[in-house]
């Protein structure tokens, strides 16, 4: 007896040794998971963030078409500018309620003018908390339908030192005036 004793002696430390790396195994694999799973529910909070700020600079557009219809104006009363393409921000005025876009100088994406603050709602003038997000809004004159423009958003933040962007697109007509003319 006393011989199988020591025959199996360092045996027991080397099941410990065992059973403790395998359960050393199965945490890192856990908290791979964890941390991979709190960093896509971050980064898909962003592309829902940024995909609504686009469909809002679409809709700015689209109200201000509504409005001029309203009204009586020209559909692309303060909508398009002198040439086939123009580069906007919008912002909103509480004063007045109501959006306006306002020209830029610049069509690159990450340039301050179109960086977005927050108070109360996203805006461009430097008023509230500054974001991770800018907003450009393009519009193009169709020239294969001048009753029609073309509207990009794009929205671009940065993302673990690394610029990331979306383009939302709309085309809209004249379609009020189409109708009522047939």
């Amino acid at each position: 007896m006393l011989k199988k004793l020591r025959q199996n002696k360092g045996q027991g430390l080397v099941e410990t040794l065992i059973a403790i790396g395998i359960i050393v195994v199965g945490l890192v694999g856990v908290m791979a998971l964890v941390i991979s799973a709190v960093a896509a529910g971050r980064i898909s909070k962003e592309v829902v963030t940024a995909t609504n700020l686009g469909r809002e600079g679409i809709e700015v557009v689209r109200e201000i078409r509504d409005s001029n219809w309203m009204q009586e104006e020209s559909w692309t009363k303060g909508i398009i500018g002198g040439g086939n393409v123009r580069y906007a921000r919008a912002n909103f005025n509480p004063k007045e309620n109501q959006w306006k876009l306002e020209s830029t100088t610049t069509t690159d994406l990450f340039d301050n003018e179109y960086k977005l603050y927050f108070s109360d709602y996203y805006n461009h003038d430097r008023q509230g908390d500054e974001t991770s997000y800018f907003r450009m809004i393009e519009i193009q004159k169709d020239i294969a339908e001048p009753d029609e423009l073309i509207i990009k958003t794009h929205v671009g933040w940065i993302e673990q030192g690394k610029q990331k962007e979306i383009v939302l697109e709309n085309v809209f007509s004249d379609w009020l005036t189409k109708r009522e003319v047939e």
